[in-house]
């Protein structure tokens, strides 16, 4: 038996058997989640857009999406390089600051979460806001990775100010 172990020992690792994990599609990068208040702060040396993600403890579809959309490579690198990206949970408690306000928690969700989403509150929805801090739009529910890097695109390059939705979704290159 001992010599039966010895050889297991020295012969499997000669023949090149490698026991790790398969590689996953995800990227080790992520996205670098900030508040709004540091999100504003940055904005007066490098203006960018701001990314929203507006979701709730409870929210399923808002979990999945961190576990995939916001984990996707493509989708990362994107966020990462064009806007400052914030989580919001829209049930919160504390004031915020942003855009010379204060904002509380004053009804059952959040009056900043309230005034992104311009008030129709659905969970995950991501809202966008330009370099000016006003919003641009919001958009509700759950987005693929194919679709966010679509929206982020759309909304990052300023397509939305002169091309329909319709027009660049139709357009855009699914890959």
């Amino acid at each position: 038996m001992r010599n039966l172990l010895i050889i297991f020992t020295i012969v499997i690792p000669l023949l090149g058997f490698n026991f790790k994990p398969a590689a996953t599609t995800q990227s080790s990068a992520a996205i670098e989640w900030i508040s709004i208040e540091e999100a504003e702060k940055r904005m007066k040396n490098e203006p960018r857009k701001v990314l929203v993600d507006v979701y709730t403890n409870w929210c399923g579809w808002c979990k999945r999406m961190d576990q995939t959309t916001f984990k996707d490579p493509k989708v990362v690198d994107y966020i990462n390089k064009n806007y400052y990206a914030v989580k919001l949970n829209a049930e919160q408690d504390g004031a915020i600051q942003f855009g010379g306000r204060t904002y509380e928690k004053t009804q059952k969700y959040h009056d900043l979460a309230i005034v992104l989403l311009q008030g129709k509150m659905s969970f995950p929805s991501v809202a966008y806001i330009d370099t000016d801090k006003k919003v641009i739009t919001s958009v509700p529910g759950f987005q693929t990775a194919q679709d966010m890097i679509k929206i982020v695109s759309f909304i990052g390059e300023d397509f939305w100010k002169t091309t329909p939705w319709e027009t660049y979704s139709a357009e855009y290159p699914n890959n």
